[in-house]
């Protein structure tokens, strides 16, 4: 499925050079009936690139998700919108800067050129990428709801023509019965039988595709799911013995929450007037968390909640009761999480990775969830991987769907990785979108 993974690439690769060269042009439109040329550079270039991020946050560039074009044009809108917001301040500090009539056309274009593309992208896609035959290596009851997520993420490109439980001889029979054919191999158990290995790679030599199910399920779905893990556990195990914590993303951590302190202190200082105002004391409200390697941490909130007698906030099971008017409004953007800016400084947290979970809770996941123990791997997060994919968790098949997520991070986390969660943390803020 490689080509087609490809062909998503390729095609938002060209829409981004199709946009640039479009905004280029839009640019220096606007430049030649307003102002004179370069004088507005770095005006077009903070928006540019504010709109680019900003897009892509709010989903204007999955253009092969299945979406309606009432959605393409609102996602698109939104991530327009928070460029222009963003871009403002820049204008209003560093002068000269581009009249409002120039910038609106500007913003208005940019808004056009990114859902035409979009929308014009989806219809590509789907006229013209080919779909793929495919057989399936492994029982169909075992493996066939991963298949469909598979195929439900390719946009009914992937095509599952057979499922086998091969021997050498039928795997050479559907080769020369299809012509060209791509093979994923589900069941681990047939890729460990030396003749079917020997087969499979002649079949590569001859021009097919043959794939591991655990590359392809991550590369589509995201996660990695815990049957995926279970069957290949030898693979996994060591995967995730050899994650290591990165000295730069600690770096990192100090020197975006020291600033993120400094800049949200006055917000800081208002809520919490607020609180005291509505509710009285305490401001905080403090919870022993699970971190990393086990370790139990206090973590630091905005309370929210009203406080009972024992002076903890109220029962989490029944919380929408105990709700102050001020908890329901900052819970709504989040900011009850400012405080943990102060957890990420001093090291018990990071900005991004897996969700901290209260002790009860962890110790039931722990005992129910395989591969739970390896989110301990690394510093636990204010947002996350599993937190900007995955709706809030509430029974035990929300735990392992959300455990699925951050095995994935954990596996697969680099500074792109972070970055695509920082823009989709701050759609989701925007969107006030999982709030409780």
């Amino acid at each position: 499925m490689q080509a087609i993974y490809k062909s998503f690439c390729i095609f938002n690769i060209l829409i981004f050079i199709i946009n640039t060269a479009l905004y280029i042009a839009l640019a220096m439109g606007i430049n030649r009936l307003y102002g004179t040329p370069g004088r507005y550079l770095s005006d077009y270039v903070v928006f540019y690139i504010a709109a680019v991020l900003a897009v892509y946050a709010f989903h204007g560039y999955d253009f092969h998700r299945p979406r309606e074009i009432n959605r393409i044009i609102v996602s698109t809108a939104a991530g327009v919108i928070m460029a222009a917001l963003v871009t403002i301040p820049f204008m209003i500090i560093f002068r000269p800067h581009m009249n409002k009539t120039a910038f609106t056309l500007l913003v208005a274009g940019t808004f056009f050129i990114a859902s035409a593309s979009r929308a014009a992208g989806a219809f590509c896609f789907r006229k013209w990428v080919p779909g793929r035959d495919i057989v399936v290596v492994g029982d169909e009851t075992t493996w066939k709801p991963v298949i469909d997520e598979i195929k439900n993420a390719m946009q009914g490109k992937m095509l599952v023509s057979a499922w086998v439980n091969p021997t050498p001889k039928r795997l050479m029979e559907l080769a020369a019965e299809k012509g060209y054919i791509s093979v994923i191999v589900a069941d681990p158990k047939y890729f460990a039988d030396e003749p079917i290995r020997e087969t499979l790679a002649r079949l590569k030599d001859q021009g097919c595709q043959v794939e591991m199910l655990p590359k392809l399920v991550e590369q589509t779905l995201g996660r990695i799911p815990l049957e995926v893990a279970q069957a290949y556990k030898n693979y996994y195990e060591i995967a995730f013995q050899m994650v290591e914590n990165d000295p730069s993303q600690r770096v990192a951590d100090i020197v975006l929450s020291l600033a993120g302190i400094v800049i949200t202190l006055p917000i800081a200082a208002v809520i919490a007037l607020a609180i005291w105002l509505d509710s009285g004391r305490p401001i905080l409200f403090k919870q022993e968390r699970v971190g990393k390697n086990g370790e139990i941490f206090t973590i630091h909130k905005f309370r929210t909640m009203t406080v009972h007698d024992d002076g903890r906030e109220g029962d989490i099971e029944h919380e929408q009761q105990y709700i102050t008017r001020v908890g329901r409004f900052i819970r709504r953007f989040r900011l009850d999480e400012l405080p943990q800016l102060w957890d990420v400084l001093r090291g018990k947290m990071s900005l991004v990775g897996p969700r901290p979970e209260m002790k009860r809770f962890h110790e039931e996941c722990l005992k129910n969830i395989p591969w739970y123990r390896y989110r301990l791997s690394l510093r636990p997060g204010i947002t996350g991987w599993a937190q900007v994919n995955y709706r809030h968790t509430s029974t035990l098949e929300d735990y392992m769907r959300k455990t699925e997520y951050d095995l994935f991070y954990i596996k697969n986390r680099n500074l792109i990785l972070d970055l695509q969660i920082a823009l989709k943390t701050a759609e989701t803020v925007l969107g006030m979108r999982g709030a409780r």
